[in-house]
């Protein structure tokens, strides 16, 4: 279903918001290496969250869904903004901001990398399904053709 209207209406309605960005990247032409580094892969994707860590959004399409979806986001704390957090979240900020930079960028690494891993996991299972899959269908064909050559089916019938 294209959503373009709904989304440009949604562009429109949330255009003068503070807490809230809704916008689009044209991942074909000029935003082509932000949807690579947003492993973006299918139009459309809608995403939410802190700029630096996306998430997927799994809703409905249609513009009440979109409106209602942009109208109970809460703001994202963060370092810039201390004040949108909770106290939990607020020690967990402070904990990372008081890393010397060579420690945060160990954290981040190790997460990323744990990431990374989740998605090969992923990946291999894929690849060995579609690897018994094919080697299922080759069995399956295999016996049709026993089965029409040498079973008598069609003579059955």
């Amino acid at each position: 279903k294209d959503m373009k209207p709904a989304w440009d209406a949604l562009m429109e309605e949330f255009r003068d918001d503070d807490t809230v960005l809704v916008g689009e990247v044209d991942c074909v032409g000029s935003g082509k290496a932000k949807c690579k580094e947003l492993d973006i892969k299918a139009y459309p994707q809608v995403k939410y969250g802190d700029p630096n860590n996306l998430e997927d959004y799994k809703g409905g399409r249609d513009l009440p869904s979109l409106q209602k979806f942009a109208q109970d986001l809460n703001p994202i704390c963060g370092p810039d903004r201390l004040d949108w957090c909770d106290n939990k979240r607020k020690r967990q900020v402070q904990g990372y901001m008081d890393l010397l930079p060579s420690e945060l960028d160990a954290k981040i690494q190790e997460q990323e990398q744990s990431l990374a891993a989740a998605q090969q996991e992923v990946e291999d299972a894929l690849q060995k399904l579609q690897k018994d899959y094919a080697e299922a269908r080759r069995r399956k064909e295999f016996k049709v053709q026993e089965i029409r050559q040498t079973g008598g089916l069609g003579l059955m019938k």
